[in-house]
C-alpha cells in the first residue's frame, strides 16, 4: 500500500523491474504506465551492487550514504546504475548521491485521493486545468513549479517544519515590494536542474550553457533583496527558511566568467556547425577561422582572374557539400574553356570544372574548417566538464531558487485570494471557519462562493453524516475540508476566515467509482475494495472522505454496508483519538445514528422551496434532510415532461405504500413521522437479515417505542413475510414486480 501511494505521488516516467516480477501483482498495478523495462534479476544482485556503488561514489564505506543496512536500496541503486551504463553507451558522468526520506514525514494518500480531490488534474480535463495545482501554481520557474507539485503531494506531518514554511510565506506577504522584485528576477531563471542533468550526460548544447550563465547572474540580486529585507512584524529576524535560502544561493563568479568569455550570447542550438565560441577565447581557433574566412576574399579574386583569362563573363566559382569547390561554365561558352580545366560535373545548361589551384585551396580551407570545428567541440566539452565539477553548488542554487519561487507564489496567492494563516497543532481538532473550496471559488464567474464551517475532532464530533439534495454541494463541502488540510500541511495559507488544523497523517477518499473490467471487477467490487483499504489502514489521525458508500448494490445491502462502515470507524481508536470522517449519503436511515451514538453528528445542505421549485442555498446546517429532490434534478437535466410527471406519480404511490406497510412491519407505535418511519422500517429489516450489528437493532428499537415486542401481528405470518423478503433478488426484480409484491402483502394484511 505504501509503495503504491508513493508511486502515485511520484508518477514515474519509467519503471525498472526484475524479470521475475513480470505478471506479478505489482506489475499488474502499474501496467497502465507508459514505460516498464524488465532487467535480468542479476542486475539487482546485492554484492555486485555494493561494488558498483562504492566505485561510482569513490568510497569504501556506504554508511555515510545511509546504504549500509538497506539491502533493497542497494539492489535498486545497482540496477539503476546498470541501466544508465547500458543506455548512455559512453563513460558515465557523475551521479548524485542517493538521499533517503521517510514516508512518516508526509501525509500518505493514494491515487484515488489525487484523482478524487483533483489535486494535480481536473477530473473532466485530465490536465492541470481545474485542479488545485492550477490555482496554487503562480511560480515563475520550472523548478519552482515542480517543487510546488511536490509540496502538495507530500504535505508535511512535522508541525515545526510546517510552521517554518508558513513563516517564509508570511515574510513575503509582509514584504510586498520584495516579493514583486523577486518574482521579476525569477522570471529570468532557466531550468538549471534539467540543464545540469543534460550537461552530465551526452546531451546539452551551447544555449543550455548560456541559459545557465544567465540564471546564475540573477543570484546576487536575489541575495541582496533578501539580505536587505526588514519587517517590523518579525522584528528584523528573518524566518529560518529564508536564511537557509540566502545561504544556499551560491554566487559562482568563476563559472559565469568562464562561460561569458567563451560562448557568444546567442549561440546555435547544436555544436554541429560551430561558430558558438567567442573570438579571442582561443588563439588557435582565431587563426583557423581567419584562414577559413580569408578564403572568401581569395575566391573572389580567383573568379575575377579566371573571367579575365578566359573571357567568359558568366563564369562563377561555387561550392557544394558533395563535389566541393568548382568553376561553372555555361554551354554556349564551352569553346572558351582552357585546357587546364578538369571536368567534374555535367549539368543540363552548364559544365563544372576544377583546376589544380582550386583543388589545393579546397584542401587547405577544409582542413582549417575541420580543425576549427573540432577545436570548438573540445572547448565546449571543457566548459561542460567545468560545469559538472560544480554540480553540487549548482544544485544548491537550483533548489534555493525553487523554494524561493514557491514561497513567493504562495504569498501572492494568499494575498490575491484572501487566504488565512492556519493554526497548526498536534491535537485532533479540525476547525474551519467560513471555509471555501479553493478551485470552485475561482471558477464561479460572477458568482460568490458560499463559505461553510467545519468543526471536527476525534471525540464529540468525530463523524459527520451529511445529507441533502443532489447538486446542493455535499461533495464540494467534504472535498474542501480535505483540500484545506492538504494546503495547510503543505505550508500554504488556506481559503478560510480562520482555521485550526490538528496534524493529519493520512487522507482517504471513497468518492464515485468505475469498473475495472480488465481485472474482472465490477463497479461495486471496486467500491468495496477501496472501502476495505480505508477500514484496514485508517489511523487515529486520518481524515476520511466518504461519498455514497453502498450505492452500487441493492438498497438494503447498501444501507447495511454503509452503517456498518460508520460504526466500524467510530469504534476505531479510543477516547478523543479517532479518525475524522465526513460521510455524504442519500441513505437518510444513517442519520438515526446521531441520536444513539456519541461522536456522530448530522448535518445537511439547506434548500428553499418556492412555487414547486427548489433553490440550492449551499449552506451546511445541523440536522438531517428528509428529501433528495432527485426528480427536480432530473427535470433540470432535461428529462421529458411526461417522464417527470410519471416519476412524481410513482414516487407518491411508493411513499403511500411505505406508510401503509410501516404499522404492519413495526406496529402502530412506530409511526412518529414518515421520515422516521422509513428509517425504522429499513433498519429493522436489515437487522433481521443479520446484516447490521446488534447496535443497529437497538437503535431502531429506540426510534420506535414499543416495537421490540409488538411488531404487528406476531407469529407465523410475520416470519413468512420476512422469509419472502429475504428470498427476493433485489438486483433482478423490476419496479413493477416489486409493486405487485407490496400490493399482495397489503391485501394479505388487510384481511
Amino acid at each position: 500500500s505504501l509503495v503504491l501511494c508513493e508511486l502515485a505521488r511520484i508518477n514515474p516516467r519509467e519503471y525498472l523491474l526484475p524479470a521475475s516480477l513480470r505478471d506479478s501483482a505489482l506489475h499488474r498495478r502499474i501496467a497502465g504506465n507508459p514505460s516498464i523495462n524488465f532487467m535480468d534479476d542479476w542486475s539487482f544482485e546485492y554484492h555486485s551492487g555494493l561494488e558498483k556503488i562504492t566505485k561510482m561514489f569513490n568510497t569504501g564505506n556506504l554508511k555515510s550514504y545511509g546504504l549500509q543496512d538497506r539491502e533493497l536500496s542497494v539492489r535498486s541503486t545497482a540496477a539503476i546504475l546498470k541501466y544508465l551504463e547500458d543506455t548512455q553507451k559512453t563513460a558515465m558522468s557523475p551521479v548524485r548521491i542517493p538521499r533517503f526520506y521517510s514516508t512518516d514525514e508526509y501525509i500518505l494518500f493514494d491515487e484515488n485521493v489525487l484523482q478524487n480531490l483533483e489535486i494535480l488534474e481536473g477530473a473532466a480535463t485530465r490536465s492541470k486545468e481545474n485542479s488545485l495545482l492550477e490555482v496554487l501554481d503562480k511560480t515563475s520557474t520550472a523548478v519552482g513549479s515542480r517543487l510546488l507539485r511536490r509540496f502538495i503531494t507530500q504535505p508535511l506531518t512535522n508541525m515545526d517544519k510546517i510552521k517554518q514554511r508558513q513563516s517564509a510565506v508570511e515574510f513575503f506577504i509582509d514584504e510586498g515590494v520584495i516579493r514583486r522584485q523577486c518574482s521579476e528576477l525569477l522570471k529570468q531563471a532557466s531550468d538549471i536542474e534539467r540543464i545540469l542533468s543534460r550537461m552530465s550526460s551526452t546531451q546539452g548544447n551551447p544555449r543550455d550553457i548560456v541559459a545557465l550563465k544567465n540564471t546564475l547572474e540573477i543570484v546576487p540580486g536575489l541575495k541582496a533583496l533578501l539580505q536587505g529585507a526588514s519587517t517590523l512584524n518579525i522584528r528584523d529576524e528573518k524566518p529560518g527558511r529564508i536564511k537557509h535560502i540566502i545561504e544556499d544561493l551560491r554566487e559562482l563568479p568563476d563559472v559565469i566568467r568562464k562561460i561569458s568569455s567563451a560562448i557568444i550570447e546567442s549561440p546555435p542550438a547544436d555544436t554541429g556547425k560551430g561558430r558558438f565560441v567567442k573570438n579571442g577565447y582561443s588563439k588557435e581557433l582565431d587563426e583557423l577561422r581567419e584562414l577559413a574566412s580569408s578564403g572568401r576574399k581569395y575566391l573572389g579574386e580567383l573568379e575575377y582572374r579566371e573571367k579575365q583569362r578566359t573571357g567568359i563573363q558568366s563564369l562563377k566559382i561555387g561550392y557544394t557539400g558533395v563535389f566541393g569547390y568548382y568553376i561553372e561554365v555555361t554551354k554556349p561558352n564551352m569553346d572558351r574553356v582552357p585546357p587546364d580545366y578538369i571536368r567534374k560535373q555535367t549539368l543540363i545548361n552548364s559544365e563544372r570544372f576544377v583546376t589544380e589551384e582550386l583543388k589545393q585551396y579546397e584542401q587547405k580551407v577544409l582542413t582549417a574548417e575541420e580543425k576549427s570545428l573540432r577545436l570548438e567541440k573540445e572547448i565546449f566539452q571543457e566548459i561542460k566538464n567545468a560545469i559538472v565539477s560544480m554540480a553540487e553548488e549548482i544544485h544548491l542554487v537550483s533548489s534555493s531558487l525553487a523554494e524561493l519561487d514557491v514561497y513567493v507564489s504562495m504569498s501572492r496567492i494568499a494575498r490575491e485570494n484572501d487566504y488565512c494563516k492556519p493554526s497548526i497543532t498536534d491535537g485532533y481538532h479540525l476547525k474551519i471557519k467560513n471555509g471555501r473550496h479553493p478551485v470552485i471559488e475561482k471558477k464561479l464567474a460572477g458568482k460568490s462562493f458560499v463559505p461553510n464551517d467545519t468543526d471536527m475532532n476525534g471525540g464529540d464530533n468525530q463523524i459527520i453524516i451529511l445529507t441533502g439534495p443532489n447538486m446542493a454541494g455535499k461533495s464540494t463541502y467534504i472535498r474542501q475540508a480535505a483540500l484545506i488540510v492538504i494546503m495547510a500541511q503543505s505550508g500554504s495559507y488556506v481559503p478560510a476566515e480562520e482555521a485550526e488544523i490538528g496534524i493529519v497523517d493520512r487522507i482517504f477518499t471513497r468518492i464515485g467509482a468505475a469498473d475495472n473490467l480488465s481485472a474482472g471487477e465490477s463497479t461495486f467490487m471496486v467500491e468495496m475494495r477501496e472501502t476495505a483499504n480505508i477500514l484496514h489502514n485508517a489511523t487515529e489521525r486520518s481524515l476520511i472522505i466518504l461519498d455514497e458508500v453502498g450505492r452500487g448494490t441493492s438498497t438494503f445491502d447498501g444501507i447495511s454496508i454503509a452503517r456498518a462502515t460508520v460504526e466500524y470507524l467510530h469504534a476505531k481508536g479510543s477516547g478523543g483519538k479517532k479518525p475524522k470522517v465526513l460521510f455524504a449519503t442519500h441513505y437518510f436511515e444513517l442519520t438515526e445514528l446521531a441520536e444513539t451514538v456519541h461522536g456522530i453528528q448530522n448535518f445537511n445542505v439547506s434548500v428553499k422551496e418556492y412555487r414547486d421549485e427548489i433553490v440550492f442555498l449551499h449552506k451546511i446546517i445541523p440536522g438531517c434532510s428528509d428529501r433528495s429532490y432527485g426528480i427536480h434534478v432530473a427535470k433540470l437535466a432535461g428529462l421529458p415532461p411526461e417522464v417527470i410527471l410519471k416519476a412524481e406519480k410513482i414516487l407518491s404511490e411508493l411513499e403511500n405504500r411505505s406508510e401503509t406497510m410501516q404499522p404492519f412491519l413495526f406496529g402502530a407505535g412506530g409511526t412518529a413521522g414518515a421520515a422516521k418511519a422509513a428509517v425504522a422500517s429499513k433498519t429493522a429489516v436489515a437487522s433481521k437479515a443479520s446484516v447490521a450489528s446488534k447496535a443497529s437493532d437497538t437503535a431502531a428499537d429506540a426510534q420506535c417505542p414499543g416495537t421490540h415486542n409488538n411488531r404487528g401481528p406476531a407469529g407465523p405470518q410475520y416470519e413468512e413475510l420476512l422469509d419472502e423478503i429475504s428470498r427476493i433478488d433485489t438486483n433482478k426484480i423490476t419496479p413493477l414486480d416489486a409493486l405487485k409484491l407490496i400490493s399482495g402483502w397489503k391485501e394479505r394484511y388487510e384481511k
